[in-house]
């Protein structure tokens, strides 16, 4: 299943993005 993969890779980011704003 790739498009989970890729749900989590950009969960992750979204993630790490949110992380370093906030």
């Amino acid at each position: 299943m790739r498009w989970r993969d890729r749900f989590l890779f950009c969960a992750e980011a979204i993630y790490k993005a949110q992380a370093e704003i906030g």
